[in-house]
């Protein structure tokens, strides 16, 4: 992914005048993947073969690339002592922020990290800087997905496709609020994942949220939903075949499911 520009703890590097770019003068460039894996044997069968006993990620996302001040909005390409340390105390903070990368199709995608801070000389006089991103996972999130779908009746099923590029379960933002006229013990299924969530004594027009690791019920005085809840989250899922989770409500009820698909893509400056 070729970034363009980027947000960082609210602010866009274009507020400060600057636009990615890139100072080497080839046009090729090797992208590492961003979600290298590190695969853990061990020997059996006198040494005839290797059992794979875990496969964890290596490391967070990182990337490198390079800054200078934008051509179209800057008159003076030359960059100062003050302009410099006020790149350095925008980017280089001892604390993790959202970071909103956009590529050359505006397309956004998020993470949360910080900078190291290098300048790039010219006749000794600071022209740009190399930038090192050092991120809080091994690979990028796109924007929020939002799902919103009614069950009519009891037993009803919904079909969810998890869009995310990496190959596991995940536990998404839950909102659900129980149709007027109905009552009694909302289970969830989902026939990918297995599992199954389960609110007993639930009542007409109840809005329950699952906000992992935390459930909340909108008639906290009257239901104390702590006591009634099996505490297992509803989780999506996917293969490398297969993306659909087919989820089964009890009773009626309006559904919201949010999460943010990953994505692996690795990063390039301009």
């Amino acid at each position: 992914m070729k970034i363009s520009d980027f947000e960082y703890d609210g602010l866009t590097l274009e507020t400060f005048g600057y636009t990615v770019c890139s100072f080497s003068s080839t046009d090729e460039e090797t992208i590492p993947s961003p979600s290298n894996i590190t695969f853990n044997t061990i020997s059996m069968n006198f040494g005839t073969r290797n059992y794979l006993t875990s496969a964890p990620y290596a490391e967070a996302l990182t990337a490198k690339f390079q800054i200078c001040k934008n051509t179209c909005t800057n008159e003076e390409l030359k960059i100062t002592d003050e302009e410099i340390r006020e790149i350095t105390r925008w980017l280089q903070r001892k604390e993790f922020k959202e970071i909103r990368l956009i590529d050359l199709d505006n397309n956004d995608y998020f993470t949360n990290g910080s900078f190291n801070v290098s300048c790039i000389y010219y006749n000794d006089i600071c022209y740009g800087f190399e930038i090192e991103l050092q991120t809080d996972k091994p690979y990028l999130y796109a924007e929020t997905v939002e799902v919103n779908f009614d069950i009519s009746n009891s037993g009803e099923s919904y079909i969810m496709v998890d869009e995310s590029d990496d190959i596991d379960m995940i536990t998404p933002y839950v909102e659900i609020k129980i149709t007027a006229g109905n009552s009694g013990d909302l289970k969830i299924q989902n026939s990918f994942t297995g599992n199954e969530t389960v609110i007993k004594n639930c009542q007409s027009e109840e809005i329950i949220t699952f906000d992992y690791p935390a459930i909340k019920s909108s008639l906290e005085n009257s239901h104390k939903i702590a006591n009634d809840f099996n505490w297992e989250f509803l989780r999506i899922g996917n293969t490398y075949f297969d993306r659909e989770n087919q989820l089964t409500f009890s009773i009626p009820c309006s559904v919201k499911i949010k999460y943010s698909p990953s994505v692996k893509l690795g990063l390039q400056g301009g």
